[in-house]
């Protein structure tokens, strides 16, 4: 059950996708193939992971697959070519007091890259270190101006989405972006805090913002094995609507009426004896308690849950005698037409004390 279903009576979340900036006709197709069709959807579409980009590294101190942020003044940008072969790439040398490093690009917007390209600017870049003959490269990185606001937004937590064909990772960070902060007085709180006060529980806005946007002190480990209290906050919403759904439904039944059954005295002790063996325990002490339900004037729902091999089939089998016993019948299902047999098979051989006349009943039967 989706966390957030409450949600979906509020127009304003239930915008379409093609609402937003960026997003067109064919990307809110893509994006509908992911199960994406409205605000709420985008809000709800969680990270599959989480990147430290936290800290800058001296250049110097990069080592060959280390994914890390550099910082460093343009030494000289442009587009070069390889006359064998025809190709081209995009080329920025940056250089810090350590070292210098080369960005290389081979799929690109000229005229995009051509803005980070002047010589003296300042530039952060994020990405995988590769040595090529002992020379520092990042392929593809991910770049921005090096000023005190944008580097602000540059280090920290980087949340990784699932792939959306058709769709770069950073057209769907802004759209999500946008959406928190164009909509989150929307996002109502569906458990009053008395309830999630105690637990220390975020608010339902501030899980979801911080899911997307996590804040720096947060740790890694408890980021990507997703045990924030943000995460923790979207699960227990989850738990929750679904125990109260159970709730609920419990005191739906119970305020239906159905048949109240006579337990005759000793009955136990005698339905006991027609097993070659005692009952445990445990089986006492839950057909005791499936008693007292059928003995009300209430329906019964009611899990047994035990190992294979405890004896589960026995407890059925006293508690169906009972509603025999009462003049009811009872149909005992199972998944497949094989354990079909071997109950139809086990009932058909228990004494005929405990009132039993079975049927087998199956798909196949016509």
């Amino acid at each position: 059950m989706s966390p957030a279903s409450h949600l979906k009576h509020i127009p304003e979340l239930n915008r379409p996708l093609i609402a937003l900036k960026g997003i067109g006709p064919k990307r809110a197709e893509f994006m509908a193939r992911k199960g994406l069709h409205t605000l709420i959807d985008l809000l709800l579409f969680s990270p599959i992971r989480y990147e430290d980009r936290r800290r800058v590294l001296p250049i110097d101190k990069t080592t060959d697959g280390m994914s890390v942020w550099v910082r460093g003044k343009v030494r000289s940008g442009r587009e070069e070519r390889f006359f064998r072969s025809g190709k081209r790439l995009f080329r920025i040398r940056i250089q810090d007091e350590t070292g210098s490093l080369d960005l290389l690009w081979f799929h690109y917007r000229k005229a995009h890259l051509s803005t980070f390209a002047r010589q003296g600017l300042t530039l952060m870049a994020y990405g995988c270190i590769r040595k090529n003959r002992g020379n520092p490269q990042m392929i593809h990185p991910d770049i921005g101006l090096a000023d005190t606001d944008k580097e602000k937004g540059l280090l920290g937590f980087y949340p990784v989405y699932s792939v959306i064909q058709g769709i770069p990772e950073q057209v769907l960070r802004s759209a999500i972006r946008h959406v928190l902060d164009q909509y989150q007085e929307y996002l109502v709180d569906p458990v009053p805090r008395k309830i999630t006060s105690p637990l220390a529980l975020p608010e339902f806005a501030e899980a979801i913002r911080c899911v997307h946007m996590p804040p720096r002190e947060l740790s890694p480990d408890l980021l990507n094995r997703f045990r924030t209290r943000y995460h923790q906050r979207l699960t227990f919403d989850r738990f929750f609507r679904v125990m109260l759904g159970i709730a609920f439904g419990k005191k739906a039944r119970e305020s239906r009426a159905g048949p109240a059954f006579s337990v005759p005295k000793g009955l136990l002790s005698r339905l006991e004896k027609c097993f070659p063996f005692a009952l445990t325990g445990g089986q006492v002490s839950a057909i005791e308690e499936i008693f007292r339900d059928l003995s009300r004037n209430k329906p019964m729902n009611r899990l047994l849950q035990g190992d294979v091999g405890c004896g589960k089939t026995v407890v059925a089998a006293v508690a169906a005698s009972l509603t025999v016993i009462n003049r009811w019948q009872v149909a005992i299902m199972v998944p497949t037409q094989v354990l079909a047999r071997q109950h139809y098979l086990y009932f058909a051989g228990l004494p005929e004390s405990m009132g039993f006349r079975s049927v087998l009943l199956t798909g196949a039967v016509k």
